[in-house]
């Protein structure tokens, strides 16, 4: 289920439906920025919590977009959380233009991941590596950031790009929603001959 494509009242009716006509264990939102409207995600919270479902939930996040509070109010709902935080070096996510501001993003992340391990909130992480410009040194700053969170209890996933056309315009479109949702506006990220940088 796609969240921000329904109204809060909407996706709880959903979600209800599917609990009460399927009976599954899990169900899972996809929206790799699920969250990124705190005003959604916090009524969609609450009414999860008054419905009190005998079932999890799983989403995928980015920890940058998320708080202590939200954090445990994930919990008290039985989600799992994935983390994309795809760079774990300020070179990588510089690279990688996750955020305008590499060390912030890199801080606020390591203080949300050991939040989540310290609560109690079922999480994984997703990494990338061999992004164009990874080397020995940012693998093992990656290493000694994912050290200093603790392994989270849903596991660490670590992939390896492969990179394709249709890779590139999807993480540009994702830059753009999260650039549009924190009030800055970006373009298409269009390099030379038409070719989309990566």
């Amino acid at each position: 289920m796609a969240s921000s494509r329904y109204s809060v009242d909407d996706a709880l009716a959903i979600v209800e439906r599917l609990a009460t006509t399927h009976a599954p264990r899990v169900i899972a939102f996809s929206d790799p920025l699920f969250g990124a409207s705190r005003r959604w995600t916090e009524a969609f919270l609450d009414g999860l919590e008054r419905r009190d479902l005998p079932l999890m939930f799983w989403a995928e996040t980015r920890a940058d977009l998320m708080t202590p509070e939200l954090l445990e109010r994930f919990r008290r709902c039985r989600f799992k959380l994935d983390f994309g935080l795809d760079a774990a070096s300020v070179t990588m996510v510089e690279r990688m233009e996750k955020s305008p501001d590499a060390a912030r993003y890199l801080a606020r992340s390591r203080d949300l991941l050991r939040t989540a391990n310290a609560i109690g909130l079922p999480h994984g992480v997703y990494l990338i590596f061999n992004f164009p410009g990874e080397t020995p040194a940012t693998s093992r700053q990656a290493r000694t950031f994912i050290e200093e969170i603790g392994h989270p209890d849903g596991g660490m996933l670590g992939r390896s790009l492969r990179s394709s056309r249709g890779d590139c315009q999807s993480g540009a479109r994702q830059r753009r929603k999260v650039a549009r949702l924190q009030g800055r506006r970006i373009g298409p990220e269009v390099g030379a001959r038409g070719s989309y940088r990566c």
